[in-house]
């Protein structure tokens, strides 16, 4: 929880690719669009690294999905967090202990850096859509971690933003 007493997400990015994206055919699509439902209800709030617009640009974003996310970053429930001295420090230390935790598998520093945004935000919880961070949840003793998890599956949503 944080000041406002609702629950704190973060979401990787790709999270946001899948909604911005539409990819209703996305498994996570769904309970991200909760997630993102429980937001514009002001029933929880989202952080998000000021990373993840470079990293959208790696999709195939039209000019609609660019305004959508432009409106998504302007909820006043939704807080931007730019990459800073504290953030790259925690990513170090988790790459390191991640590494070793993972034995062989290396994180990508990407993944690393969203980890350590949410940690540094306070993130309740992480969403994730694929593995890479998802088998850190618990693991890491050296911060105090949100828990990693996929959104919410087979919920409906209603978008309210």
């Amino acid at each position: 929880m944080n000041k406002s007493g609702r629950p704190l997400l973060y979401w990787d990015s790709n999270i946001w690719i899948a909604i911005i994206g539409e990819e209703k055919t996305n498994p996570i699509y769904e309970g991200a669009m909760y997630a993102m439902d429980r937001v514009a209800r002001g029933e929880a709030d989202l952080v998000l690294s000021e990373m993840v617009r470079l990293e959208m640009f790696k999709t195939n974003l039209n000019s609609t999905n660019e305004e959508t996310f432009s409106k998504v970053l302007m909820h006043p429930n939704v807080e931007k967090v730019s990459v800073n001295l504290k953030i790259v420090n925690i990513a170090s230390d988790i790459q390191r202990e991640a590494n070793q935790a993972l034995k062989g598998k290396l994180l990508k520093t990407v993944d690393a850096v969203h980890l350590a945004t949410a940690i540094y935000a306070k993130a309740d919880e992480l969403y994730v859509a694929d593995g890479h961070l998802l088998t850190l949840n618990g693991l890491l003793k050296m911060y105090s971690t949100p828990k990693i998890t996929h959104p919410p599956l087979n919920i409906a949503p209603s978008l309210g933003l």
